[in-house]
């Protein structure tokens, strides 16, 4: 039985758990961060300190499975018995919803929010023979802001509970520099409060539906290993045979009788927007260097044409999702994300992660699709299939897909958009027909081994349309392009043949002398593994009158929303602040320099003036008490008290009227029911008043 619960990080001290990446060079060593500016602690962080506490309750003599609880990553099939997820601050749901809704804005850019929770600190390296500090020693580091609580997820099995528990009392550091004053937590572990219950917007069952559509929304980042690059590349989309995985796990049958009952397909998801499922660019779709407006279209191609693009280098759009309709191509991008991991060494003496014994660096990164986008994909087979698996996807609960789900990555959400049965397509007369492959295709030889021969290709297109002809009675033009497939089978504990094949965005058009039957766009299955994702194609007939030669491309505008921000809540205040401090800064400096030669001239009297005043304000708590202190000071019948006294007067009486900046502030920034103590207020804009005054008076001294 598996118990939900969540793991509770409080910071009793500032904490950096670095993401491994550099921020411009301002900041050498950056905190862990989600898109939108909010820290975070990733979960294998969590997990490998939990890990070290399991370990060390073993040496102090109680006894705690580390292997079972945690996984082992020496034996093969080993699962962990504990799933856990990135820790994020508390009230990070309404925090990440107020930000989602008001992306764009700047007081939502990913600098403010993560300012609002952390900050930088500078620190060098001393010489000791000369006791100061070395040469190109300075870094500087961002921390987060001791005090914050940080909430992580967690299922764990019933019997292992206990277990967690005691290593969360354990845990008291984490992140970098532990050793020297960071990192200092205090951790519980708490059962989670049951949830109100989500609901997933399900469509209904059609009878006897062949055909299942579904989306899949990434709650976390998820991996998907292509073959030649292990844990360093992440696929751009989710194999079928990851869904295909899915389902046997919650199969409420033996999986081969299953597959019996008809001839299933899971075919792959791949990015989508607003219900539409974009598909890999033909192969024929060519890009205009330096032009990222146009493409052009090879299948038009002419001897007239030709002329118009002879100009310009022509590039295959390879790796681009998009729809094509007409003469206008709509892109979107598929966001990846690289993070960075160590481990830290066994000997706990050392205390930071080191080279292991074979002399390479135990640091490592995974690259994943990142989290927030949703994929699309189509599932076929018999109507007996079709009902279970929408029983399988429509349960109540997130799905983990890909590799190293047991923390940081794979989670999802799976939404089924709609079932129907075998529909009858119409079919047409055509003389030319293209097919365009939408993943990648195995096709076997009459040798029964797999080649990327194009002719095969076609005669397994002309088969799977049931025309009858032989490739060498068409006309053939051919758009390939290859791939290398391969993969690791966990229950096998076995990898599957490496093998090339014919990669997705691979079109060919058929030409043929007399017109055949042929449905208009029709999805047609190519070669073996179906079932895993591969050979899915799509047919179209080829109209070259209606066909563009040179097209545009559908640009994805980055919403810059102009609209304004209710900032009265709390949250957004502490996101307002510095912007308003700024805008005070910048105003107090406009108002200095229109009377710089004002300054200027009475420069012996505004100074000491200026230096005093700056005193009483930070003896004073509020704009009143300074004003007290002012008439106290220059109470005297004199000619340099009372003109000190005027210039008190004047500077107090531009912090008194700095409450009308608040309405010029929102008007500029967008930024409306900001609550702002007025007294503050004045007292912050006095305070940047009078460090003006000083800079131009100081500034004059230098020149003179």
């Amino acid at each position: 039985m598996i118990r939900k619960c969540i793991i509770r990080i409080e910071l009793l001290s500032d904490m950096c758990v670095s993401d491994g990446s550099a921020y411009n060079s301002l900041i050498d060593t950056e905190i862990c961060s989600d898109m939108y500016g909010f820290p975070f602690i990733p979960a294998k962080r969590i997990r490998g300190c939990l890990r070290e506490c399991a370990v060390e309750l073993n040496d102090w003599g109680d006894t705690v499975n580390a292997e079972a609880l945690f996984g082992d990553a020496a034996r093969s099939g080993s699962r962990s018995k504990v799933r856990i997820s990135n820790a994020y601050l508390e009230n990070y749901d309404e925090y990440r919803s107020f930000a989602a809704e008001n992306k764009g804005h700047v007081l939502l850019h990913p600098q403010n929010v993560i300012g609002a929770f952390s900050y930088i600190r500078t620190q060098t390296s001393i010489d000791y023979d000369t006791g100061v500090a070395d040469d190109n020693s300075l870094r500087n580091i961002r921390v987060a802001n001791k005090g914050l609580v940080f909430i992580a997820e967690a299922d764990v099995d019933e019997a292992y509970y206990e277990d967690l528990g005691k290593c969360c009392k354990v845990l008291r550091h984490m992140g970098i520099h532990r050793t020297r004053g960071l990192g200092e937590v205090r951790v519980s572990l708490e059962a989670k409060s049951a949830d109100p219950g989500k609901e997933t917007d399900h469509a209904p069952l059609a009878d006897g539906a062949t055909e299942l559509k579904y989306e899949i929304d990434l709650l976390e980042p998820v991996i998907c290993k292509s073959v030649n690059g292990e844990e360093a590349n992440t696929a751009d989309y989710i194999e079928g045979a990851k869904i295909l995985g899915l389902i046997s796990e919650e199969l409420s049958e033996d999986f081969m009788s299953f597959m019996n009952k008809g001839e299933l397909k899971c075919m792959n998801a791949y990015i989508s927007s607003n219900g539409r499922r974009f598909t890999e660019v033909p192969g024929y779709i060519y890009r205009i260097k330096n032009d990222s407006g146009r493409f052009v279209n090879k299948l038009a191609e002419n001897e007239t044409n030709r002329k118009e693009t002879e100009k310009y280098q022509l590039n295959q759009m390879k790796h681009s999702y998009a729809i094509l309709e007409g003469g206008m191509l709509e892109k979107l991008d598929v966001l990846t994300e690289e993070r960075y991991h160590h481990r830290r060494p066994e000997d706990k003496s050392i205390g930071r992660a080191a080279a292991s014994e074979e002399g390479n660096a135990d640091f490592y990164q995974m690259d994943s699709i990142s989290e927030g986008q949703q994929f699309a994909g189509i599932i076929t087979g018999g109507p007996d299939q079709i009902k279970e698996i929408y029983r399988i996807l429509t349960q109540e609960k997130d799905f983990y897909i890909g590799y190293s789900r047991s923390s940081e990555y794979g989670k999802v959400c799976i939404r089924v958009k709609g079932t129907s049965g075998t529909e009858s397509k119409q079919p047409a007369e055509a003389t030319s027909i293209v097919v365009c492959l939408n993943a990648p295709t195995i096709v076997y030889n009459d040798r029964a081994m797999t080649t990327t021969d194009p002719d095969t290709l076609a005669a397994e297109i002309l088969s799977a349309l049931d025309i009858k002809l032989d490739p060498e009675e068409c006309k053939v033009d051919k758009f390939i392009r290859y791939k290398t497939i391969g993969g690791y089978n966990v229950t096998w504990n076995m990898r599957k043949p490496t093998l090339q094949t014919f990669d997705k965005g691979t079109a060919v058009r058929l030409t043929f002398k007399e017109p055949v039957s042929v449905s208009e766009c029709e999805r047609i299955m190519l070669g073996e593994r179906t079932a895993e994702g591969y050979g899915e194609a799509s047919v179209s007939i080829y109209d070259p009158q209606n066909t563009a030669y040179v097209g545009k491309i559908k640009k994805t505008e980055n919403s810059k929303t102009e609209r304004t921000v209710d900032a009265s809540s709390e949250f957004a205040g502490k996101l307002a602040k510095p912007l308003l401090d700024a805008f005070l800064r910048r105003k107090a400096a406009e108002a200095v320099e229109e009377k710089e030669e004002s300054f200027k001239e009475k420069k012996d009297t505004y100074k000491p003036t200026v230096s005093n005043m700056m005193l009483m304000v930070k003896e004073s708590s509020n704009i009143d008490e300074v004003r007290e202190s002012a008439k106290e000071r220059y109470n005297k019948k004199s000619s340099n008290k009372e003109a000190k006294r005027d210039v008190a007067e004047k500077i107090l009486a531009k912090a008194d009227s700095a409450v009308s900046l608040i309405e010029e502030f929102a008007a500029a920034t967008g930024i409306n029911g900001l609550r702002v103590d007025p007294e503050k207020l004045k007292m912050e804009y006095l305070k940047e008043y009078l460090t003006q005054i000083k800079y131009i008076l100081k500034g004059d001294d230098k020149d003179e």
